[in-house]
């Protein structure tokens, strides 16, 4: 099985992203990483069974219990929003 991998990257230069894909890398982003952007990739290299639960949210609206915004994060969702809120202020401090 091999795991997808996206380079999280503050190269910007051209010819940067044909380098990240020859070494091995599924898709390539650079800084500042835009949260929706990152979404999005890790969305399209998922498999699709694993975007059910995403796809619902979406098409019910994005609707929570109490009628409003985003559904209710479970405690693995609001544990990974924690990791990737601290690793993008990593990389904005690099």
């Amino acid at each position: 099985i091999l795991t997808p991998s996206i380079c999280l990257t503050a190269n910007a230069v051209s010819g940067a992203r044909e380098t990240y894909l020859a070494a091995g890398f599924d898709d390539y982003l650079t800084k500042p990483i835009e949260s929706a952007k990152l979404e999005e990739m890790i969305a399209s290299l998922l498999p699709p069974e694993k975007l059910k639960e995403r796809n619902e949210r979406r098409k019910n609206g994005n609707r929570n219990k109490k009628g409003h915004g985003r559904p209710e994060p479970k405690k693995e969702e609001k544990d990974l929003n924690n990791s990737l809120k601290a690793l993008q202020a990593k990389f904005k401090s690099l």
